[in-house]
């Protein structure tokens, strides 16, 4: 199963929030907002004073990070 199959069984939606990046990454919101602050290349765009990540992006993102760790 792919991260986009799997994330998306467990929010059930295609935009997910800062507080559910954070959680899956296993790192703070602090530590999210520092890291998007240093062009952690994490997609996202911002409305209404709120940060929100496309699903698919994001899965993207950690398949990324797999092939590099792998």
């Amino acid at each position: 199963m792919s991260y986009f199959e799997l994330l998306y069984a467990k929010y059930n939606k295609m935009i997910l929030t800062k507080d559910e990046i954070a959680l899956e990454l296993g790192i703070s919101i602090k530590t999210l907002e520092r890291r998007l602050f240093d062009n952690e290349p994490i997609k996202f765009f911002k409305t209404s004073q709120k940060l929100q990540f496309p699903l698919k992006a994001f899965a993207e993102y950690l398949e990324a990070v797999d092939e590099l760790c792998a």
